[in-house]
């Protein structure tokens, strides 16, 4: 009841108290009347993900990225040689499973209707054999967890294909590695292929052939290239044949199969291309097109179809009499252009009516989704996926919303995928979850409890122990634990981000996008704005920093492109700028310029860091009154953390963000001396973007990152990291905080929920396999990055080397007896292994060849 109260009390209160925010939806598109900067403010989510990982670069270095990850994979790998608390010990999964993520794409079993797979945006696949009762990851050990498209191969069970990407393209880098199949109903997976294409939209397979499949590609986002397009396979996925291309920036975003005849198909293309200086989401390519030969030749169809840069396409055809397709042109302010009907298999099209559809049926979002379906059980009913669920039963003379207003949240805004089980039963795919109805839609049930949130940031409340806040991408702010997985709370609405916690046990300070703080003071009945004294017209980041001071939680601090200070506390709140810009100014735009973190010593709350988007990196010495950059000798790279020590005044760590290939930019860096001098502490750390970085607040030399890649540690102040946990997939963290009590490390993945882990298992001895102390010295690989050859000392003595690449292939090989040189001068340029392996013990370094 409390959400709806505030679903209301948004239309009828002042923007300066309110009970409940709810997720930021543009009322016209009129919004904005420059279409691109409306569209730029949509991208906004995808924006930060992709500045932080690409800046000051216009492009994303997708073979840096790939590479940083074939690198962690071979880590994680050589870990195996050792045992140890870190690598063995599980994650605890704490929730939430009710509030759900997003979910692309959902696949029936054609024999079993209780059996569904369903494809998260950046969770990888989960299962279920009994209706949605129950799920179980079933794609977890893949490197790539962005799902576009699942499909069953017709009327068998056991043969599945899956394609990788995100086709919504709105997160970066949620590209994918190709297609994969299985035949054991998804307990497997072979990798089929497809890998350049890096994201799939759709996949076919021909019920006459199973052998023939059609797969829909975008491409990949970052670049324009010819590895897009539709694709074919005679052969069950073993070879691949580009069957229609459109142009360098376009792809394929929907294809339907005329169910009475498998050579007819119809595919629509998109112009997309996403850089972090370019975002082309519509185009003159905006065409449908046919084949009548499965795909020999290729025709577009334009009698009645427009001719004008247009946006995303969607199709559908009615099954029951395949003559009639529709097809949904977006425009470019990403609403609803026209949907268009053919009765005579494309031959010529006319505009159904929307007169009574709303203008706002996409929300300005066309780009995102707008996929339209046609009821197999009922030809008349023809669907529309926005915001909400529309649809009409008289060919658009009347539209009605199926589903109940978004921000209930009894179904979730934002729909992506459909399903149809009988007449009046369907499964609806959302940016929340999945949900189910068999009545028409007159009522709704929530059938998926799987853990696919997307966290920003996380929290604990020294006010309540064993309980977690965190902050959502589209779902607001939540708390619970895994005593109550499937009863998390919806605390605050909006993208959530950062939560803060005073002295007092009912206040709080919560976050929503672009700087928006509120506070509460009677645990979250009524909200207030927290920025009085903020200059509103600040250039501010998507996940603004803020802090509360460790020594007085009435001191507050937060950053737009400088620095505010507020010791008034929450009711008598007023927030004074005490710094100048600290970042490098306005060159590429403001929005690559704005504070991105904050933070202040325990030990001398006058210590203040700040870093920016852009690269810089300043610290005051004394509570704001003078401020000095100490990033003269740091990347210049997007700044994701800082951290001052608990135990050390002078001392703290911080983390830069982004890809760079040959570049090789270490990310992890120490000071001493509040910044005077760093020291690159990255060791042995794959070349993953991090995002968080943590002191033990009692072990000086253990330390914790939050990586693209999961959670790594070190217990040797940075000589050697070792990723955390044994459950946890290759799903990127965003936020890593210490729970009150100091006896489990939090992490905020982006697309599996919130996790925990036991800190007592993070600091244990690691223990060698069959040796319980390590009889030999450790090894080290010089010089690194290598040019003409390596020298290793140290290790098992009487050893054998093996240079080996990220793909686990062994290049070179030779003996090793304490000392030794390699030449490396056949080597590309990359990331390699070096390891040795004797009868006492392996050891394993990672360098560099240039």
């Amino acid at each position: 009841m409390k959400n709806i109260l505030g679903a209301i009390a948004l239309l009828l209160l002042a923007a300066a108290t309110v009970f409940f925010i709810a997720p930021e939806r543009p009322d016209s598109p009129e919004e904005s009347s420059d279409p691109g900067n409306h569209e730029e403010k949509l991208h906004r989510p995808s924006e930060q993900f992709f500045l932080q990982r690409s800046y000051p670069d216009p492009t994303f270095d997708l073979q840096a990225y790939e590479a940083a990850f074939q690198e962690a994979r071979m880590s994680e790998a050589a870990q195996k040689t050792a045992i140890s608390s870190v690598s063995t010990t599980p994650w605890t999964l704490q929730g939430p499973q009710n509030l759900g993520g997003r979910i692309n794409a959902v696949a029936i079993d054609p024999n079993d209707a209780n059996t569904m797979l369903v494809g998260n945006a950046s969770g990888g696949i989960f299962k279920t054999t009994d209706g949605g009762g129950n799920w179980n990851p079933i794609f977890d050990d893949k490197g790539y967890l962005a799902i576009g498209d699942i499909t069953y191969e017709p009327g068998n069970s056991q043969v599945i294909y899956a394609g990788t990407g995100d086709p919504n393209i709105s997160g970066y880098p949620f590209i994918g590695d190709g297609i994969y199949k299985s035949t054991d109903g998804g307990t497997t997976w072979t990798h089929l292929g497809l890998t350049d294409t890096r994201v799939i939209s759709r996949i076919v397979v021909d019920p006459n052939n199973v052998n023939k499949i059609y797969v829909g590609t975008m491409g990949l986002p970052m670049q324009r290239n010819n590895d897009r397009g539709l694709y074919i396979s005679n052969d069950g996925g073993q070879t691949w044949s580009q069957s229609l291309f459109i142009a360098d920036q376009a792809g394929i975003i929907d294809l339907v199969m005329d169910p009475s005849n498998s050579n007819v198909l119809y595919a629509s293309s998109w112009d997309r291309i996403r850089t972090n200086q370019e975002s082309t989401v519509f185009g003159s390519n905006a065409k449908v097109w046919k084949t009548t030969d499965g795909g020999t030749n290729w025709a577009p169809l334009s009698v009645g179809l427009p001719n004008t840069p247009l946006s995303r396409v969607n199709l559908a055809i009615d099954a029951a009499t395949p003559s009639t397709v529709y097809a949904c042109f977006v425009d470019t302010t990403y609403q609803v252009f026209n949907i268009y009907k053919t009765t005579n298999s494309g031959s010529s099209w006319s505009p159904i009516d929307i007169s009574t559809l709303s203008g706002n049926a996409l929300g300005g979002f066309g780009w995102y989704f707008g996929n339209i379906f046609v009821n197999p059980f009922q030809s008349n009913e023809i669907y529309l996926l926005g915001v909400q669920l529309w649809r009409t039963s008289d060919n658009g003379t009347t539209w009605t919303q199926v589903d109940p207003p978004w921000f209930i949240y009894d179904v979730h805004a934002d729909k992506h995928d459909m399903v149809f089980t009988g007449p009046n039963s369907f499964y609806l795919a959302t940016d929340g979850g999945m949900y189910g109805t068999t009545d028409d839609g007159l009522t709704w049930s929530d059938v998926e409890n799987i853990p696919n949130c997307q966290f920003y940031r996380v929290a604990t409340s020294p006010h309540q122990p064993g309980i977690y806040y965190g902050g959502l991408q589209d779902n607001g702010t939540t708390s619970g634990n895994a005593a109550t997985i499937n009863q998390w709370d919806r605390v605050f609405g909006g993208d959530g981000f950062q939560q803060l916690f005073t002295a007092t046990p009912d206040e709080m300070v919560t976050l929503t996008q672009n700087g928006g703080f509120w506070y509460t003071t009677d645990a979250g009945y009524q909200w207030f704005d927290f920025t009085i004294g903020i200059d509103p017209d600040d250039r501010r980041n998507w996940d603004s920093p803020i802090i509360v001071s460790s020594s007085n939680t009435n001191t507050f601090y937060a950053g737009t492109y400088r620095v505010y200070r507020n010791t008034g506390g929450l009711s008598n709140h007023f927030w004074t700028a005490i710094s100048p810009d600290l970042t490098q100014g306005i060159v590429f735009g403001p929005r690559y310029h704005t504070l991105s973190t904050i933070a202040e010593s325990p030990l001398d709350p006058q210590i203040i860091y700040a870093g920016a988007t852009d690269g810089s990196l300043h610290v005051t010495p004394n509570g704001g009154t003078n401020w000095n950059q100490i990033s003269a000798a740091l990347p210049v790279r997007y700044v994701t953390a800082v951290e001052a020590s608990p135990l050390a005044t002078n001392e703290a760590l911080v983390t830069i963000s982004g890809y760079k290939y040959n570049d090789y930019i270490p990310h992890v860096y120490r000071t001493t001396d509040l910044g005077v001098n760093w020291t690159n502490v990255s060791g042995d750390l794959p070349q993953l973007a991090l995002n968080d970085v943590l002191f033990h607040p009692t072990r000086d030399s253990v330390w914790v990152v939050a990586s693209d890649g999961g959670v790594y540690v070190t217990q040797n102040s940075g000589q050697n990291w070792r990723r955390v946990g044994s459950n946890m997939p290759m799903v990127a963290v965003y936020d890593v905080e210490w729970d009150q009590n100091v006896t489990q490390l939090v992490a905020g993945t982006f697309g599996r929920s919130l996790m925990t882990f036991p800190v007592d298992s993070l600091i244990e001895e690691e223990v060698i396999v069959g040796q319980p102390e390590p009889a030999f010295a450790q090894l080290r690989a010089y010089p690194n990055p290598a040019t003409r050859y390596l020298a290793l000392s140290g290790g098992p003595e009487n050893a054998e080397y093996e240079v080996i690449n990220v793909q686990g292939q062994t290049l070179l090989r030779g003996a090793h007896n304490q000392k030794s040189r390699i030449d490396v001068t056949s080597l590309s340029e990359g990331v390699y292994f070096v390891k040795l392996t004797s009868d006492t013990g392996t050891a394993v370094e990672r360098f560099i060849k240039q």
